[in-house]
């Protein structure tokens, strides 16, 4: 992606154009904006969404920059050579699969290892490879079940009438991750059923262990699944339902306060 500066500081000086380039290229026309004293404000609106950083001038708000790279994530950190910017979006960097799973065993953590226990002590008691099919055969209809509900929310909760504010800070992007993250674990779950009820026809004296692990684990991701329907989603929905009628709320306070302020 190469990009001329001189190119990049005449676009600054008319007051109008769009142009991608990469993040050395853009401290080089940072530098040269300072020390040319192109603009009075030095300030730039930065908005990041992963492997992208939008660029705006106050000062100049016809002008638009994005900073791309191939691979890999930005952060806020990548623009410490800029002396006053406002950064916004994914800033705080990526929210990773691991980053999840931590979230939720902090949430449900007991739970979980209570439900994986409990259960493999059952099968292991029973020693019963019928009753460990028709588990897994469950755990298939259920999470089938699951991903057509978790589908139809997502595509209802597609447009968020207030993604205005939860872009500023990483909410947005962290609730798209954990939807993509949920639906990974919804269909890994569904491929690790059919491979346990196909290694349950296996005949060796030693497999039952190992299907019985496989069952309680993935009677753990099934529990993590349904458990992100109440402890998320309906927090979710609530925060997005709340936010904007707390701004009416302050609407309507500050409406009547200056009503009565003008009777005075």
């Amino acid at each position: 992606m190469m990009t001329n500066v001189e190119e990049l500081l005449e676009i600054i000086q008319v007051g109008r154009g769009y142009k991608e380039l990469t993040l050395e290229c853009f401290r080089d026309v940072y530098h040269k904006i300072i020390n040319r004293k192109i603009l009075i404000d030095h300030t730039i609106f930065a908005v990041f969404i992963e492997n992208r950083i939008l660029i705006r001038f106050p000062e100049k708000p016809e002008v638009m920059f994005v900073i791309k790279k191939e691979k890999g994530f930005f952060h806020e950190a990548d623009l410490n050579f800029v002396a006053n910017f406002e950064p916004m979006g994914t800033y705080k960097g990526e929210h990773r699969f691991s980053a999840f799973i931590i979230e939720e065993f902090k949430l449900n953590g007991l739970k979980l290892i209570v439900l994986f226990f409990s259960t493999f002590a059952l099968f292991f008691i029973a020693e019963n490879v019928s009753m460990l099919q028709k588990v897994n055969e469950m755990i298939l209809t259920s999470i089938t079940i699951f991903i057509s509900i978790f589908l139809l929310f997502v595509v209802s909760q597609k447009g968020y009438n207030n993604d205005f504010k939860l872009m500023m800070d990483d909410t947005l992007y962290k609730f798209l991750q954990n939807d993509k993250y949920i639906a990974i674990s919804a269909i890994f779950l569904v491929f690790l059923s059919i491979v346990t009820v196909a290694i349950s026809y296996i005949n060796l004296i030693w497999i039952y262990l190992p299907l019985a692990i496989l069952t309680s684990f993935s009677l753990v991701l099934l529990a993590i699944c349904f458990l992100a329907v109440y402890q998320y989603y309906f927090e979710r929905m609530k925060l997005l339902t709340i936010v904007p009628a707390s701004e009416e709320l302050f609407n309507d306070r500050f409406q009547k306060y200056k009503l009565h302020d003008e009777d005075k």
